[in-house]
């Protein structure tokens, strides 16, 4: 039996606008443990940035972050060997901004997946060669604002799109309707046909998708199941999700893990606008996503529930592979934080992973062991 290969997946990553290496300092220890370190990327790192107007009634979202940070992604800390950046924000600044970002980030020798400014740039798996192992990486993103999907002459990134509809559900005048999902079947289709072919010349495929509803704890959007399902059908070895900023939970389908989101991760330092005392301006008051921003940290623009934490450790032992969620936490200074059993943060974040699996009816189920959470496959 040959030597374990540890390998570690992050929730989101951007960078402070100052001092970023002191993002990844209490977390070095986890990020050395491991063999190869995967993060999602949540951000741009571009000098030419024009917000867009065409995804939203006003410019769109996140500014650009400055490519001088990006070793610190790279071997001058973090020491990511692969980023995901199929996400919703990964046209926020313009086709030449993302191109920006993934030239800048392969210039520090870290290769991105999930995006580019073809179809076949944005769909090319990743594929790592460990312990006699081929293992394909693949990623999308499910949550795409209008006109953000890569398509042929038109950058963005590797799209799953789902359509949503609704429909009264009770008779009761003011009750929540009913909630329709319905993938779009070329979309689906494509990530078939990517997932198969990876089985065929691959030993393991992962599939890693930006996808889900934000700033709502627990709750895991039916399309997800549906997909997350699908995936495993089509031959993929384990599903990892992001994007909701929350840690949600896990299923075993088929003998194969389905971990719906990771959370955050190296994130934070975002300002928000603060009127009406503790209210937050823009779609944050909407009544399902309703959160109060916390007073004592105006740089952390997230519900405090975001700050429970895990990465995931992926161990191969020969044919034998061990999934684990090392609990986290983001601290007061926006920075993770590791965890130890008889730690009360340690006992939050394992409480909060089991509420989001019942809140779900979901079946996975974990025993602690070396300050991780151990998911019991068989």
């Amino acid at each position: 039996m040959g030597k374990e290969y540890k390998i570690l997946v992050t929730g989101d990553v951007s960078l402070a606008k100052t001092n970023p290496e002191e993002k990844f300092e209490l977390v070095q220890p986890l990020l050395k443990s491991v063999d190869f370190r995967i993060g999602q990327m949540e951000e741009i790192l571009a000098e030419h940035c024009t917000a867009q107007v065409f995804a939203y009634p006003k410019p769109r979202g996140a500014k650009g972050g400055d490519p001088a940070h990006a070793g610190v992604l790279g071997k001058e800390c973090a020491n990511f060997d692969l980023l995901t950046f199929a996400t919703n924000h990964i046209l926020d600044q313009s086709e030449l901004a993302m191109k920006e970002t993934i030239d800048c980030m392969a210039s520090v020798g870290v290769p991105m997946i999930g995006a580019g400014m073809e179809p076949e740039e944005a769909s090319k798996p990743y594929i790592l060669e460990a312990n006699g192992k081929k293992i394909a990486f693949l990623d999308y993103c499910s949550v795409l604002p209008r006109g953000y999907a890569c398509e042929p002459g038109h950058g963005g990134a590797n799209p799953l799109r789902v359509n949503t509809y609704y429909r009264q559900f009770d008779w009761q005048p003011g009750t929540p309707p009913e909630i329709v999902d319905i993938p779009v079947q070329e979309d689906v289709d494509a990530m078939e046909q990517q997932i198969k072919a990876m089985k065929k010349e691959c030993d393991l495929v992962f599939v890693i998708v930006h996808w889900g509803v934000h700033f709502m704890p627990y709750f895991i959007a039916d399309y997800q199941f549906q997909l997350g399902h699908k995936m495993i059908d089509f031959g993929a070895d384990a599903v990892i999700g992001h994007h909701a900023h929350l840690v949600k939970g896990t299923e075993v389908y088929k003998g194969k893990p389905i971990f719906y989101s990771i959370g955050n991760f190296a994130i934070g330092d975002v300002p928000f606008k603060v009127i009406a005392g503790d209210k937050m301006n823009g779609f944050f008051t909407f009544k399902p996503y309703r959160w109060k921003q916390d007073m004592e940290h105006p740089l952390y623009a997230f519900p405090k529930d975001s700050r429970n934490a895990v990465a995931l450790k992926i161990t191969l032992d020969g044919d034998k592979i061990t999934y684990a969620l090392v609990p986290l936490y983001i601290n007061g200074d926006n920075r993770p934080q590791m965890l130890h059993e008889g730690e009360e943060l340690f006992d939050q974040v394992v409480d909060y992973v089991k509420a989001g699996i019942e809140h779900e009816w979901l079946n996975a189920e974990f025993r602690i062991e070396n300050d991780e959470m151990i998911l019991i496959t068989e």
